[in-house]
């Protein structure tokens, strides 16, 4: 069963969507839909970092999940803190904003 998310402006989710996620309070970066809950997922996603976000319940049937498109704003060099990888999960996307369709879309 997929199941259905839209945009705060009212738009479906749909894979490959170019969103604006706020990953910090008012900065926002350009980032690709990657998967949408628990059965709608791009082919090209690494797929040892998608079954494991499902294993451990990290990806449910609310989650979204996107892959930053450009550099990844979150990337550091500081040893104190864990690296952090190209992809982001969101619980909804009621506060990003809807750019345009991607290329993966079956629509």
């Amino acid at each position: 069963m997929k199941y259905e998310m839209k945009y705060k402006c009212g738009t479906d989710v749909k894979l490959g969507d170019e969103i604006m996620v706020e990953y910090a309070p008012n900065r926002e970066s350009l980032a690709r839909v990657v998967a949408i809950g628990l059965d709608s997922v791009i082919d090209d996603i690494d797929q040892a970092f998608y079954s494991w976000a499902k294993n451990e319940a990290i990806i449910d049937k609310d989650t979204v999940v996107v892959e930053w498109v450009g550099a990844n704003p979150l990337s550091h060099n500081d040893p104190n803190y864990a690296p952090v990888g190209n992809y982001m999960t969101l619980q909804s996307v009621c506060c990003e904003t809807f750019i345009r369709r991607g290329g993966n879309n079956t629509d």
